[in-house]
């Protein structure tokens, strides 16, 4: 995705990219499995479940992992740093192209625990071949032909293994979130408000009704991928957030937002925003987020 400067956000939410917890997946325990192993540093690691979510028909997105995740409410975006690190998983997730039948290049990611969660780009280094894909099941192999040798994150790994996800359980939106913006309710905060339930909503026409001049047109220049990229990141935000008393100059504001993921993780936004045309719209929405 190209850098704007209104979409600059954090590695955890880009990671997580990806897809929000509204999304419907898959499960293993539904015919679905893996066999083979990723070695990391030496370590030889048994991979034996299989998950694939369907929220985009055309890139369906699959997931490997060494122990199970939750089936029955089972998304990618339960995948936070929190999680991975409590629950110690190791999980491949890497989207695949259901007209070209080879990877869409969208998402090819390995989450591992340590002393810090980590999510490592692998696109470049790992080799899919789709045995099967049709509208009941996607079967497959993936592996690296060499080994993938990473210094920032100080680690070497391979990956061999076979995947069989079913698809035969349709797909099923879940009910949208309740989101609850509470604090400061001067008029640009309350702009704020509302553009941040269209975010979590993921209801694009509405979002850019809310973007100054500026950002919407960075938005615009997407491709439609990384629009819908955007959108997935936006919706996986908090759900109950807390806006505080902005610094307000006479066409311009600005403030911060606080809230908590799923698994504890702090998660604060910086905002600005401009009067344009007697109207609040936001200029900048930066979001990060730490386990701390």
């Amino acid at each position: 995705m190209r850098k704007y400067m209104f979409f600059s956000l954090c590695l955890l939410f880009c990671a997580a990219l990806l897809l929000s917890t509204s999304e419907t997946a898959t499960a293993a325990s539904q015919g679905s499995s893996a066999s083979g192993s990723l070695t990391l540093n030496k370590t030889k690691i048994k991979l034996s479940h299989a998950y694939v979510d369907l929220a985009n028909p055309d890139e369906p997105v699959i997931c490997i992992s060494d122990k199970p995740l939750p089936a029955d409410a089972f998304s990618l975006g339960l995948l936070s740093e929190g999680y991975v690190r409590e629950k110690k998983v190791h999980v491949l997730i890497f989207s695949i192209s259901r007209k070209d039948k080879k990877p869409s290049g969208s998402i090819n990611w390995l989450y591992f625990p340590g002393k810090e969660t980590h999510f490592m780009n692998i696109g470049h280094a790992i080799a899919v071949t789709i045995k099967r894909l049709d509208d009941t099941v996607i079967e497959g192999k993936i592996t690296t032909p060499k080994p993938l040798v990473d210094d920032f994150y100080k680690v070497t790994l391979s990956l061999d293994a076979q995947f069989k996800v079913s698809l035969a359980k349709p797909a099923v939106k879940t009910a949208p979130p309740k989101v609850f913006v509470t604090g400061d309710t001067s008029p640009p905060a309350k702009v704020y408000a509302e553009y941040y339930r269209a975010c979590l909503m993921g209801d694009i026409e509405k979002l850019r009704g809310f973007f100054s001049a500026k950002a919407r047109k960075e938005f615009d220049a997407f491709d439609e991928k990384e629009r819908q990229m955007a959108i997935e990141v936006f919706k996986m935000r908090p759900t109950d957030v807390k806006i505080t008393k902005p610094s307000i100059t006479d066409d311009t504001a600005s403030f911060s937002v606080h809230g908590s993921l799923r698994y504890g993780e702090k998660a604060t936004g910086s905002v600005k925003m401009v009067l344009e045309e007697g109207k609040w719209k936001v200029r900048e929405d930066k979001w990060a987020s730490s386990s701390n």
